[in-house]
């Protein structure tokens, strides 16, 4: 056995082998930096002091240093701001999240109370807010929008969004709100019922929105309605429309009514129901519950043969004053050539210019279009117009002066006692307008003459249901307006506002100041455009002091002396009812040896223009010169105006 023996202690021994652990160590790291630089593929300087070894040292520079790896300021700031617009960004998503999908602790509900939602029959919307959370919801709002055509009842006005402020809803409890609502348009049709609810949640404080939509789905109306009419009728003849009516509710209807939409062509003339109204096309209905009704309209139409036209009914219903359609109808109808026409002309025209005084001769024409000759034929003709004046009236007509009805019969007129196939004839008569306008009020205005015809016989056409052969014809016409000016003289007019001043009685080379008035009366028309003319005298100058009672002023033109007034418009009646349209000017007169003995003219002839609205034509009107030895001024005689 061998053994071993050593003369170290065990302190020593400790020592030694922490030593070697160190060494080790140092040589581990030198390697690992060797390695790191060798596999950097770059030049790094280090100082002469370094502890690498002489063969790393031989390879550097004598001025190498080590520097450490440090980056710009600017990259620092933009990290800096690109991180906090990251922390933004999540900051605000995580708070809409929070907002829109954190704690809904409210539950919105909307409901009807009817499975059939009838138009124009109220109904009622209930909308129930129920919290649902473990707070009180505060502060709840209701915000409810309404479609046009859906109107809110009790308590309403008629506006589209309606807000309630119903409070606070402690946890488990619910609240209702009623709305009693009325659909006012379209049989068939989906409306959009869109409520929302503002709330603010107990412990967050924040506030919370939710939104619910109801459709409400109408598929009828509380009142239908039908026209029946016959699918053709003859101009002039009469013929039966039949309004037919339901009430198709549980309730009885009573704010409704039924307006009927007439062609102009069409002549109103009886109903079975009385309008109510003076256009006699307005019934006021109020049918109880799942009931029907009807009434009728006669009346005919004077309109070319083939020509169509419609009649249309509309169910109208009043809501806050304000009406709304709930049912409409419409027919349409074509013109046949009349069996038996009439027409009626006016001097031999349909369109004729017609004035007070005026002498009129009517003729009321007709032809058998039939190839049956029409017996014992009646034509009437009924004038209508204040300014016809009856004690003219001339033709062997029969004349009821109770209803100003002519009547022509076999008795008078021999060929209405059998019309041939084909046959065509007329009768006539004469009359003579009134020589002025009866005018008395500020609204007499616009006159005009109607002569109503209608023939008829008892003889029927085959393939005609009528009980006789009829036809209709209508002439009116319009009366055309007038208007009238004067140009008036005055020496002495201090009414007016002038004082004049100058040689009187006139005399020659001598000059003397005149005031002149214009004055326009309108009568049964509105009147526009006006213009007045004229032009002064030799030796007449103008001075310009002028008055009106309009908003327009006279113009001058001193080239050519001419005086002119234009105004826009004046109103029917204007100076027949009230005061007349005047102007006033003055001008001085210096007459010459020319006009020895003789008066001067101040004025020559005034001349008006305009257009007359009613009649859509001009007219016109003159007034004479003025003369100093012609005045209007009551204090001077006509012997002081000739010039001396």
């Amino acid at each position: 056995m061998i053994e071993f023996y050593f003369n170290v202690s065990l302190d020593e021994l400790e020592k030694n082998l922490y030593r070697r652990e160190q060494g080790d160590e140092k040589k581990k790291k030198e390697i690992k930096t060797q390695s790191q630089i060798q596999s950097s593929g770059k030049r790094i300087f280090f100082d002469r002091n370094s502890s690498l070894s002489p063969l790393w040292r031989s390879d550097f520079s004598d001025k190498t240093e080590i520097k450490p790896n440090s980056k710009p300021k600017w990259i620092k700031w933009l990290g800096f701001a690109s991180l906090t617009a990251v922390l933004l960004a999540i900051f605000s998503a995580g708070f809409y999240f929070w907002k829109s999908f954190g704690p809904k602790g409210i539950d919105l509900k909307i409901s009807v109370s009817e499975d059939k939602i009838i138009v124009g029959v109220p109904f009622k919307a209930q909308i129930d807010v129920s919290n649902l959370s473990g707070e009180v919801l505060k502060n709840i709002k209701l915000s409810i929008s309404l479609p046009d055509d859906l109107i809110l009842l009790k308590n309403g006005n008629g506006g589209k969004v309606i807000t309630k402020n119903i409070g606070d809803i402690n946890p488990g409890e619910a609240s209702r709100e009623e709305l009693e609502l009325v659909p006012v348009s379209g049989k068939t049709s989906i409306r959009l019922l869109e409520v929302s609810a503002s709330y603010e949640f107990g412990s967050i404080g924040s506030e919370f929105e939710v939104k619910k939509n109801k459709e409400i789905i109408t598929d009828n109306s509380a009142i239908s309605l039908d026209l029946e009419t016959p699918q053709k009728v003859f101009s002039g003849e009469e013929f039966e429309t039949l309004i037919s009516y339901q009430n198709n509710s549980a309730i009885q209807i009573s704010n409704a009514s039924i307006e009927i939409f007439y062609p102009d062509i069409f002549t109103f003339k009886e109903s079975s129901s009385k309008p109510s109204n003076k256009n006699n096309n307005v019934w006021l209905i109020n049918p109880p519950s799942d009931t029907k009704d009807s009434f009728s309209i006669t009346g005919g139409v004077i309109a070319p043969a083939n020509s169509f036209f419609e009649i249309k009914a509309k169910v109208l219903m009043e809501i806050y004053g304000k009406e709304y359609i709930i049912e409409e109808k419409t027919a349409s109808l074509s013109v046949e050539p009349s069996p038996l026409s009439l027409d009626i002309f006016l001097n031999e025209q349909k369109e004729s210019k017609i004035l007070p005084g005026d002498n009129l001769q009517y003729t009321l024409s007709y032809v058998n279009n039939t190839s049956l000759g029409l017996k014992d034929t009646i034509i009437t003709a009924k004038l209508k117009g204040e300014m016809f004046n009856f004690s003219s009236l001339s033709g062997n007509a029969f004349f009821n002066s109770g209803n100003n009805t002519l009547t022509w019969n076999a008795a008078n007129s021999f060929p209405l006692s059998l019309i041939s196939p084909g046959g065509a004839g007329s009768v006539s008569f004469s009359i003579q307008l009134k020589n002025s306008y009866p005018i008395s009020r500020l609204n007499d205005k616009n006159f005009t003459v109607k002569v109503s015809g209608q023939i008829e016989s008892p003889t029927v056409p085959e393939g005609i249901t009528s009980s006789k052969t009829v036809s209709l014809a209508e002439l009116e016409n319009k009366i055309s307006g007038s208007v009238s000016i004067e140009a008036l003289g005055y020496f002495r007019d201090a009414k007016s506002g002038f004082i004049n001043s100058g040689v009187w009685p006139l005399k020659a080379d001598f000059a003397t100041e005149f005031t002149i008035h214009w004055i326009i009366k309108n009568y049964s028309t509105d009147v526009s455009n006006i213009s007045v003319n004229a032009f002064l005298g030799p030796g007449v100058r103008w001075t310009g002091n002028v008055k009106t009672n309009t908003s327009e002023s006279l113009e001058y033109n001193d080239r050519t002396q001419e005086i002119s007034w234009n105004i826009n418009k004046i109103l029917a009646t204007k100076g027949v009812v009230g005061d007349p349209i005047e102007a006033v000017f003055q001008v001085e007169a210096t007459p010459s040896i020319l006009f020895l003995g003789k008066g001067l003219p101040l004025l020559g002839k005034t001349s008006l223009k305009a257009t007359d609205e009613f009649v859509g034509e001009d007219i016109s009107a003159t007034a004479t010169e003025v003369l100093t030895n012609d005045l209007a001024d009551p204090t001077v005689s006509k012997d002081e105006g000739v010039v001396k």
